[in-house]
């Protein structure tokens, strides 16, 4: 659910960004696919605020009534709006726990299923045989995917810098145990992060749905994108080659001399 926030700085930035190509994990896939399919942002707002109630906390029946409306969500915008940038989704194997980069015309509503499937709360997707989950689950913002799709600077809008703290020791446990160029390596093109300035709230509330707090992070979010909106315009007059190297897994304050 943090994935509102997302939507709310996109739908500042849409109008002096425009990108080549997109990659997503986890919600960012659904978010990379809209965008590449150049839904407008505030159809993108209006989507999370028509989301139909959702939690993966009270029950087998709540899961699988979750995992209908997961599956009729990506259905819906995959079977309608086809992507007309290049576009890339994450995935990560399961149980190897290998991420994995799709891109291409065989894309379909399954990777983004797979891309969103949280492991131990969703089932895995199956995709030709093997299963995927969570796109985020070895690292919550895929920089090396847009680097291996040929990008030459990056916009990176990350809803999760700040891990809640139940996922930060056994997640770093698996990342060190997994270790791999991919999602180790540094990123050398110019990268503007922009994260949000404190914890959006807690584990618990990113999987429930709530009408409240959902407002509350589009708010939060469209006032983090007027925030960042001259620096951003700067880096794409600049050709999206102006700017420091950011790293990434933390919040990032805007380029010097901007608000």
């Amino acid at each position: 659910m943090f994935g509102a926030w997302q939507a709310g700085v996109w739908s500042v930035l849409e109008g002096v960004y425009q990108p080549e190509l997109v990659v997503g994990a986890s919600v960012g896939a659904l978010h990379a696919w809209a965008v590449a399919a150049r839904v407008p942002a505030t159809d993108l707002i209006e989507r999370w605020r028509a989301l139909r109630e959702f939690s993966l906390f009270t029950g087998a029946h709540s899961h699988h009534s979750a995992q209908q409306q997961l599956n009729h969500l990506c259905q819906e915008l995959a079977e309608h709006r086809r992507p007309e940038l290049p576009l890339g989704i994450v995935c990560t194997e399961w149980p190897a726990l290998r991420p994995r980069l799709f891109c291409g015309p065989d894309l379909s509503w399954k990777h983004l299923v797979a891309s969103c499937a949280v492991p131990f709360l969703l089932p895995p997707c199956e995709i030709d045989g093997q299963r995927y989950v969570d796109g985020g689950f070895m690292g919550a913002l895929p920089l090396w995917a847009a680097y291996e799709m040929g990008a030459t600077s990056i916009l990176a809008i990350h809803v999760l810098p700040i891990l809640p703290w139940p996922m930060q020791l056994p997640l770093r446990c698996l990342r060190l145990l997994r270790s791999r160029r991919s999602w180790v390596s540094r990123v050398s093109v110019p990268t503007m992060l922009i994260g949000p300035p404190r914890r959006l709230g807690s584990w618990v509330e990113s999987l429930i749905w709530n009408p409240i707090t959902i407002r509350r992070w589009i708010e939060q979010g469209i006032e983090e994108g007027r925030r960042w909106l001259a620096a951003v315009q700067r880096f794409a007059a600049s050709g999206n080659h102006a700017g420091p190297t950011l790293r990434a897994g933390r919040a990032a304050e805007p380029l010097a001399g901007s608000p």
